[in-house]
């Protein structure tokens, strides 16, 4: 990882100019709702980040015993927490595709790309001005299976260590570009280890048309 700040002459190819917010001190685990509204910024919707959590996203923090196992909220379905308390968890794409459509009100303006390759998201999305959200790991560390519980449908899930979503706001040769809410600032990583985490966080992506 690198600062852009020092390296903008660098850039082979402009990044997009996506308003760069930073998830401290209010949401320490509320990477995914801060980078939805830096999203949502660079659209023209006027939210900040403590509406988004509190009136759009599905929230859930139930946990129970039931015949001697923890059963726990399903992360593609809720925030598991309260992104305001450091002691959180996250979400997957599924839960802020929703709560974009809900703050967007407009269903067909909203993608989500999971599945796509981070080359697909440059050609598709990134060429034509469009910011993506991606899901991969806090500074691109190795995630590795955390805290586990099981879900309603009786699977049993393991938190994936380091879970973290970023806005992508560019590339070059060797290097993607995003706006890190964890840093508050842009950054950039090497394209192999980015592709790495991102594989392993189940290529999860979304943009907004």
């Amino acid at each position: 990882m690198f600062d852009t700040d020092k390296k903008d002459a660098a850039f082979s190819m402009p990044l997009l100019d996506v308003p760069v917010l930073s998830q401290w001190p209010d949401f320490p685990t509320g990477c995914e709702s801060v980078s939805a509204v830096m999203l949502l910024s660079y659209h023209g919707y006027d939210v900040d980040v403590s509406t988004f959590v509190k009136n759009f996203l599905p929230k859930n923090n139930v946990f129970y015993k039931e015949k001697g196992k923890r059963f726990g909220p399903d992360p593609f379905e809720f925030f598991v927490g309260d992104p305001k308390k450091r002691n959180a968890y996250g979400c997957m794409a599924p839960v802020i595709e929703k709560a974009l459509i809900s703050c967007m009100k407009c269903e067909n303006r909203v993608r989500n790309l999971t599945g796509a390759g981070f080359d697909m998201l440059c050609r598709d999305h990134i060429d034509w001005g469009r910011p993506v959200l991606v899901w991969v790991t806090i500074g691109m560390m190795e995630s590795y299976p955390g805290n586990d519980w099981y879900l309603k449908d009786g699977s049993h899930f393991y938190w994936p260590a380091n879970e973290h979503c970023m806005v992508l706001i560019g590339y070059d040769d060797q290097h993607y570009y995003f706006n890190d809410p964890y840093e508050g600032k842009k950054t950039a990583y090497e394209k192999e280890i980015c592709t790495l985490r991102y594989n392993t966080l189940g290529k999860q992506a979304l943009t907004v048309v």
